[in-house]
């Protein structure tokens, strides 16, 4: 699901061919089917759902750290 939506956003990032691709590619049913798939599957989790999960958290902290820092260091500007 997550490569999903990350290939809708990075190509209606285009002008124009992101409508036309929205149109064609519909991410909503995609998901949808791949949700009922794994709910109607037996119950198997493996290491690989955990490391995806571990590096989609790393990546999220290596985009919120910087904001974080930035925004640490911009309260005490804005109070003096």
């Amino acid at each position: 699901m997550a490569a999903s939506i990350g290939i809708e956003v990075l190509v209606e990032s285009i002008p124009e061919f992101g409508d036309v691709f929205d149109i064609a590619w519909k991410a909503n049913r995609r998901d949808y089917r791949l949700l009922t798939r794994r709910l109607n599957a037996p119950r198997r989790d493996d290491g690989r759902d955990w490391v995806f999960l571990l590096l989609a958290l790393a990546l999220a902290m290596a985009f919120i750290s910087p904001l974080a820092f930035v925004v640490w260091l911009a309260v005490p500007l804005t109070r003096g």
